[in-house]
C-alpha cells in the first residue's frame, strides 16, 4: 500500500463532514466544494451503508434536483430495509423469549441504540446470540417457525432466511481467537446473556448486551473484518457513537483494565483517535498519543473497503493475514497461514471435519481442485500468491501498529 492510496476523494471528505454532524444529531450546514460529483457522493454513502444517515442530515435544497432524487431513492431504499430488519429483530426476541431460550441481539439494533437517531443507522442482517447448549433447540425453533436454513454452518454461527431477510444465529462470538488465546475473551463473555438488558424500539422490545459486552463485541467484529475482507464507515460510526456515549471516567472504569488484559486497548485507542480526527467526536483523554500517520492509514482502511469489502484484492490477501474471524495478525508464513485458512473453509463446509481431523487433507484437495476448475472456467479469478503475499505482509505491519499483534 503506497502513500497515493491515502488520498481521499473530495466526495469522501464531504461525506465524513456530514457524518460528523449526523453523529451529533445536527444538520450539516457546511458548503459543498465547487465541482463536487454529486452522484459519486451519493454512491459513496450507499457503498458505506450510511445513505439515510447522511442524506437526512443535509440541507436538501443545496443538492441539484436530479442528484437529490437519486440520493433520496438510495436513502429511502435503505430506510425501508431498516424497518423490515428492525421488525425482524423484535420478532426473533419475542419468539425466543416465549420459548424460554435466552438470546441477545448483536450489532445492528444494539449499535443503533447509541445513535442520536436510531432509525437512521443502516441495518443489514439480523444477528443474535444463543448459548452454545441452546444451539440445537434454537435451530429447531427457527425451522418450526418458517426460517429456512442457509448453506453455512460456521464455527461460530449458522444462517437462515425468511421474508428475504438474512438471519445469523451465533453460538460463539466472531473475532475470539481459537484455542488458549481465546480463553480470556470467553471468560469476559461468559455472562453475555445474564447481563443483557431489554430496550424498547419502534418495532418492539429487543434484548441487547450490557455496555461492556457490546463494546467488546463491536471491537472484535471490527477487528476481525478489518483483517479479512475489510469493513466500512457504518461500523466506524458505530464505535464513534458508542465511545462518545461515555465520560472519560465511565469509559476507563468499564473498559481499560479489561481491554488491556485482552491486549486490545491499543486498538480501541486507535479507533477512537481516528473518530476524533475524522468523525469529529469530542477528544477523549484515554485515546492516548496515536500518530496522525496511523489514524490516516486507519481511516483509509474503512474508506477503501466499503461496507461489504469492495476491494477483491483485500479479500484475497486477507487469507494470509490471519485465521478466519480472528483479531490477531498471524505470525505464520504465507504457506502455513494459507493452509490454516483452508482448514477453516473445510470446517465451515464439512462440520464433521472438526471432530474427524482426517477429513481435513481431503477437504484441502477437494476445495482446491474445485477452485482450480472454476478458475479455469473463468467463474473464479485466479490467485496470484506472490502478490497476495506482498500485500498481506504490508497489511500485517499496518495492523500490528493498530494493536492487533499476536505477541
Amino acid at each position: 500500500m503506497n502513500d497515493r492510496k491515502l488520498n481521499m476523494t473530495t466526495e469522501q471528505e464531504v461525506l465524513l463532514k456530514i457524518l460528523e454532524c449526523a453523529l451529533k444529531g445536527e444538520a450539516y450546514a457546511g458548503t459543498f466544494p465547487d465541482g463536487i460529483n454529486w452522484d459519486k457522493l451519493a454512491q459513496e454513502s450507499w457503498d458505506q451503508a450510511v445513505a439515510a444517515l447522511t442524506f437526512f442530515s443535509v440541507n436538501q435544497s443545496a443538492i441539484p434536483p436530479e442528484a437529490r432524487e437519486r440520493w433520496r431513492a438510495m436513502a429511502l431504499k435503505e430506510g425501508a430495509h431498516q424497518i423490515w430488519v428492525a421488525q425482524a429483530h423484535a420478532d426473533i426476541v419475542a419468539l425466543f423469549e416465549k420459548s424460554g431460550i435466552g438470546t441477545v441481539t448483536l450489532k445492528g439494533c444494539a449499535s443503533a441504540a447509541y445513535f442520536p437517531r436510531a432509525e437512521y443507522r443502516s441495518l443489514g442482517d439480523v444477528d443474535f446470540f444463543v448459548a452454545p447448549e441452546d444451539h440445537e433447540k434454537g435451530n429447531a425453533l427457527l425451522v418450526q417457525n418458517g426460517y429456512r436454513p442457509g448453506s453455512r454452518v460456521g464455527h461460530h454461527d449458522r444462517d437462515y432466511y425468511k421474508n428475504n431477510i438474512h438471519f445469523e444465529m451465533h453460538f460463539a462470538i466472531s473475532g475470539v481467537p481459537r484455542g488458549e488465546a481465546g480463553k480470556p475473551f470467553l471468560r469476559q463473555l461468559e455472562s453475555l446473556i445474564d447481563d443483557r438488558r431489554m430496550i424498547e424500539t419502534n418495532m418492539g422490545e429487543i434484548a441487547v448486551p450490557s455496555d461492556f459486552h457490546h463494546g467488546l463485541i463491536i471491537l472484535l467484529h471490527t477487528a476481525s473484518h478489518l483483517l479479512s475482507e475489510g469493513i466500512g464507515l457504518r461500523h466506524l460510526c458505530d464505535w464513534a457513537a458508542f465511545a462518545d456515549h461515555f465520560t472519560d471516567e465511565e469509559f476507563c472504569a468499564l473498559f481499560q483494565e479489561k481491554l488491556e488484559s485482552l491486549k486490545i486497548w491499543r486498538f480501541a485507542q486507535v479507533l477512537t483517535k481516528t473518530c476524533e480526527r475524522y468523525l469529529g467526536i469530542a477528544p477523549r483523554g484515554w485515546s492516548g498519543d496515536v500518530e496522525e500517520r496511523v489514524t490516516a492509514r486507519c481511516i483509509n482502511e474503512f474508506l477503501t473497503s466499503g461496507d461489504s469489502g469492495r476491494d477483491p484484492e483485500k479479500v484475497k490477501s486477507g487469507m494470509l493475514v490471519s485465521d478466519s474471524f480472528s483479531i490477531r495478525v498471524s505470525n505464520d508464513s504465507s504457506v502455513k497461514q494459507l493452509l490454516s485458512t483452508a482448514t477453516g473453509i473445510v470446517e465451515m463446509h464439512w462440520p464433521a471435519a472438526k471432530k474427524c481431523r482426517l477429513l481435513i487433507p481431503f477437504g484441502w484437495l477437494f476445495f482446491g481442485i474445485r477452485y482450480f476448475i472454476r478458475a479455469m472456467l473463468g467463474t473464479r479469478k485466479k490467485l496470484n500468491l506472490v502478490e497476495m503475499s506482498k500485500e498481506a505482509d504490508e497489511r500485517k505491519k499496518l495492523y500490528k501498529e493498530f494493536g492487533l499483534s499476536s505477541s
